[in-house]
């Protein structure tokens, strides 16, 4: 027998059994919110986990991305450092073969 039943046998009045009834809904209806704000709780706690994993995907692809935009730079510097190089060298030769120019018309 439950609770109900051993109340109405008893003649309990039909308003502390209509309030005892609602208030049985009532709680019913808070365990079934309880139930649904647990499981959205879940949810959110896995959403949680989702984006942490997508930022240190991120946060490695930046790590790698800088890595990558210093060894170009690097690159980048060595490449001028040879052009510069290459223009010296340019230089001295135009002005060695200036200078065997003027010797060579100069012993003509």
């Amino acid at each position: 027998m439950n609770y109900l039943q051993t109340l109405t046998d008893g003649k309990v009045n039909r308003v502390c059994l209509k309030r005892l009834e609602t208030a049985q809904l009532e709680s019913e209806s808070l365990q079934i919110k309880d139930f649904f704000q647990q499981k959205m709780i879940g949810n959110l706690a896995n959403d949680l986990k989702m984006v942490r994993n997508e930022l240190r995907l991120l946060q490695g692809d930046i790590k790698n991305f800088k890595e990558e935009r210093q060894s170009l730079l690097l690159q980048i510097r060595e490449k001028n450092k040879n052009a510069d190089n290459l223009k010296s060298i340019n230089n001295s030769l135009v002005k060695t073969n200036s200078y065997y120019d003027k010797n060579k018309s100069g012993n003509v």
